[in-house]
């Protein structure tokens, strides 16, 4: 696929090579090459060159929504999409994603005093409760929902969050 694409966050490359198509991720000297592998499980005979390019279009379709997807998430900072939690049912007599974030942040501000926190760490841990759960409103995380937390991450970034609120909201979904 064209060079072009490997300005996408490497995990939204290899999730669309994965969960779309089944391919392989190809790494050159320990960074993901614009080249993939596929099986076939079946013997070809003649139309090897078809089916290549066949799978070649099909990725390029993808890594164009992903690009799509990248591009319009990123209009917005990753706060602005706060609002849209209150849209999306957590549990039923739970409440929204929104209310769920809010008695996250409660508990983590609680957390953090029972910690002995300094004001700093008590802020960021504030920070990352607030910011955590939004990325699951936008375009990416909807059609890569495994990129939870990464794509947050990644738009926390964007929006010049400080290093370790987007850690945290990297890390938040690790087990």
């Amino acid at each position: 696929f064209s060079n072009h694409y490997l300005e996408l966050p490497e995990e939204v490359l290899v999730a669309c090579m994965k969960k779309h198509q089944k391919f392989f991720p190809v790494y050159e000297k320990g960074h993901l090459s614009n080249r993939f592998l596929m099986g076939l499980d079946s013997v070809t005979s003649g139309n090897e060159k078809t089916i290549i390019e066949g799978n070649e279009t099909v990725l390029k379709a993808r890594l164009e929504d992903s690009r799509f997807f990248w591009e319009e998430d990123r209009k917005l900072s990753l706060e602005a999409y706060t609002d849209k939690l209150k849209q999306v049912l957590f549990q039923k007599n739970l409440g929204s994603i929104w209310d769920k974030k809010e008695r996250l942040v409660q508990l983590a501000a609680k957390i953090a005093k029972v910690l002995s926190f300094s004001e700093e760490e008590s802020q960021h841990v504030k920070r990352i409760a607030e910011l955590c759960k939004c990325d699951l409103v936008t375009l990416m995380v909807g059609e890569f929902p495994g990129l939870q937390g990464e794509i947050g991450a990644y738009y926390a970034l964007e929006s010049s969050e400080d290093e370790a609120v987007i850690q945290g909201i990297k890390e938040h979904y690790y087990p």
